[in-house]
């Protein structure tokens, strides 16, 4: 049981990767190497230090104040990114984006401390997970379809599933 819950938590976190990936490929943001390993590395150290801090923080932390506070957080940022449209340089995006993508992380780590301890292992793996759960999304996003209205809707389908993602992380 414990195994089936690790898996669908770090299922959910590789899900809202791939949706920032898909949201990066849709709204046509500017994402440079750089921009990946940024992200990579960033999600790495927070990964660290949120285990970390739910090893020391065991016995005075709830676990379920952070779910429902960065499901809400997600929420905004779902809806920050459906009422602005698309622009071509796309910075507010990015950060948006990988501000959901490091919260969630953030998240996961902090629950894998509360319960286990200190993962340093883990946060090798979360980070690679993202990274190529981010590159499927940007693969996904880059895919033009024959109807145009599809192709007007495409850059609003990541928000909305972002929105979705935070409304899931609150129950």
């Amino acid at each position: 049981m414990e195994l089936i819950k690790w898996a669908a938590l770090s299922l959910v976190t590789a899900l809202t990767a791939g949706i920032a990936g898909f949201g990066f490929a849709a709204r046509r943001v500017v994402v440079v190497w750089y921009h990946l390993v940024a992200i990579v590395l960033s999600v790495f150290l927070i990964s660290l230090s949120f285990s970390f801090l739910g090893d020391w923080l065991r016995d005075f932390l709830s676990i379920r104040f952070f779910e429902v506070v960065i499901g809400l957080v997600l929420v905004g940022i779902g809806v920050v990114l459906t009422l602005t449209p698309p622009l071509y340089p796309g910075g507010k995006d990015l950060l948006l984006l990988t501000l959901a993508v490091q919260l969630d992380t953030g998240l996961f780590s902090l629950s894998y401390g509360l319960s286990h301890g200190r993962g340093t292992g883990m946060a090798v793996f979360i980070s690679l997970l993202l990274l190529g759960s981010m590159l499927g999304g940007m693969m996904l996003g880059q895919r033009r379809w024959s109807n145009w209205r599809l192709n007007l809707a495409l850059p609003y389908l990541a928000s909305v599933a972002m929105i979705l993602i935070g409304l899931i992380r609150m129950l």
